[in-house]
């Protein structure tokens, strides 16, 4: 570890977190989203057919936190929840076609967004710092 210490480092965290936190929040909010909602539309248009319960794991929150987001993008019409048909017990959730026209028409400015905030680094430093945000998801120290 560098010469960096521990408090430092986390004012660090903590600061790039809320610019980025803001920024993404102010893109999101012309389409009446937040950054939770965004997360899991995101990953309805990855996943097609997914299940209900499966949610939560992915998004890595608490059961009642992803049933609250997928009511809230319903409601919105950018999803929706059916049973599956083979058990009444498993609901099967997915993106609407305006759940997807709103992700297409929202990943340029995020990703514009994003390059200049990372404005000044190399692809190679991208990857490392990608490369060190998955170790600490699977580390999950904290």
């Amino acid at each position: 570890m560098s010469n960096q210490t521990a408090y430092n480092t986390g004012l660090l965290q903590g600061i790039s977190y809320r610019i980025l936190s803001e920024k993404l929040d102010s893109i999101l909010a012309i389409y009446g989203l937040n950054a939770p909602e965004w997360k899991l539309l995101g990953q309805l248009y990855e996943y097609k057919n997914i299940k209900a319960a499966s949610l939560a794991k992915i998004l890595q929150v608490e059961p009642p936190l992803a049933s609250v987001l997928l009511h809230s993008l319903i409601k919105k019409k950018l999803a929706t929840r059916v049973e599956s048909s083979t058990d009444a017990r498993i609901k099967i959730v997915n993106i609407t076609a305006l759940g997807k026209k709103i992700i297409e028409e929202l990943e340029p400015p995020i990703k514009q967004a994003m390059r200049l905030a990372i404005a000044g680094t190399t692809p190679e430093e991208l990857a490392i710092y990608l490369k060190v945000l998955k170790v600490i998801v699977q580390n999950k120290l904290l």
